[in-house]
C-alpha cells in the first residue's frame, strides 16, 4: 500500500468496503504498482466527493458481485461522471488532453494485432488501459492513434 492512500483506505474501512473493493478491483491492474497509482488518482480526483463517492463505489461492487459489472474501474469512472451536475465537469480520472473517441469498453484492434478492452486514459493522457484477458496493461497513447474500434 502507498502511504499516499491511507486516506482512502481509511474512508472505504470506514464504509466496510475496503476488501470487496481489493477484491474486485485490483485483479484489473497487471502490477501492484498500477494500481497503487490507481489508488493515489483515486485519493486525489473521487475521493473529495466524499459520501457520493463511497456510494458510487458501493453501486460498482454491487454489480461486480451480480456479474453485471466486468470492468470496474471504467464502470466507476463513468459513475463519476454522472455525479457532476449539469454544465459543470466532473472530476476525471482520464485525461483532459485530446484523445481518440474511444468509450470504455470498446473492443479495439491494435496496429500489432493485439485486441483489448479500452479501460480509460491515464499519465496525463500519455497512455491508456487496455484490458486484454482480464488483466490491464498500459499501452502508449501513440499506439492507440493507430487502432480502430472492432465492437
Amino acid at each position: 500500500m502507498k502511504p499516499g492512500t491511507k486516506s482512502l483506505r481509511a474512508a472505504l474501512e470506514g464504509a466496510g468496503l475496503w476488501r470487496e473493493f481489493w477484491r474486485v478491483f485490483r485483479p484489473g491492474f497487471a502490477t501492484p504498482a498500477l494500481f497503487g497509482a490507481y489508488l493515489h488518482r483515486l485519493e486525489r480526483e473521487a475521493l473529495p466527493l466524499g459520501t457520493a463517492f463511497l456510494e458510487v463505489v458501493a453501486r460498482t461492487l454491487e454489480g461486480a458481485r451480480r456479474g453485471v459489472v466486468r470492468y470496474p474501474a471504467a464502470y466507476l469512472e463513468r459513475l463519476l461522471q454522472e455525479l457532476a451536475p449539469e454544465g459543470a465537469q466532473a472530476p476525471s480520472l482520464t485525461s483532459s488532453l485530446e484523445a481518440p473517441p474511444f468509450q470504455d469498453g470498446d473492443l479495439l484492434l491494435l496496429p500489432d494485432g493485439r485486441r483489448g478492452y479500452f479501460g480509460g486514459w491515464t499519465g496525463g493522457g500519455k497512455e491508456a488501459f487496455l484490458e486484454v484477458d482480464g488483466v490491464a496493461y498500459r499501452v502508449p497513447r501513440e499506439l492507440l492513434l493507430e487502432a480502430r474500434v472492432v465492437g
